[in-house]
């Protein structure tokens, strides 16, 4: 996968044109687990962007997008997407080690709750989220999906200032 990680560059940015990244080749370097090299390709874009939510936006987001269409595309199995946004997961939580500190992580003043629906398992972009309003000093409670019983007493049993959920279908509405 060695061609891949050559492939995945980083194309400087014009003066009215956002940072573009080759993500088919970080795609690449994630299904084939070279972790060293999508952690080197995921500094260089905050280093080159100027930040992380450049990362989030422009090579996490599309790579997490892009193996969706490779499942529907029926290119890669429920395994190997799986796996590729784990470690999609793995890159954002690395990333979020280095911008978050304990006093912003413990801030209590806003809370929010933030789960996929009941019944949902997608929740990459859920923690995206989550990160976002953790860096921003919110106290977040997130995980995975739980019953709508157990969720009703969550809520009825805590102030939430903000609950949002993830859904991909009409059905969980």
């Amino acid at each position: 996968m060695q061609r891949a990680a050559e492939e995945c560059e980083v194309i400087e940015p014009t003066a009215n044109q956002t940072t573009r990244f080759d993500i088919q080749a970080f795609v690449d370097l994630l299904i084939s687990d070279d972790m060293e090299q999508a952690h080197a390709v995921a500094d260089r874009v905050i280093v080159l962007s100027g930040g992380r939510d450049a990362l989030l936006r422009d090579l996490l987001t599309p790579a997490a997008q892009h193996l969706g269409v490779l499942w529907e595309q029926d290119v890669c199995d429920f395994t190997t997407v799986t796996l590729g946004v784990y470690r999609l997961d793995q890159i954002m939580r690395h990333t979020a080690a280095t911008v978050l500190e304990p006093e912003i992580v413990l801030s209590h003043e806003r809370h929010a709750l933030l789960l996929p629906a009941p019944g949902e398992q997608h929740s990459f972009g859920l923690n995206m989220v989550a990160d976002i309003f953790r860096e921003s000093g919110w106290c977040v409670r997130s995980g995975p999906a739980v019953p709508k019983a157990k969720l009703l007493d969550l809520v009825k049993g805590e102030w939430f200032d903000m609950v949002g959920f993830s859904v991909t279908a009409d059905r969980s509405l």
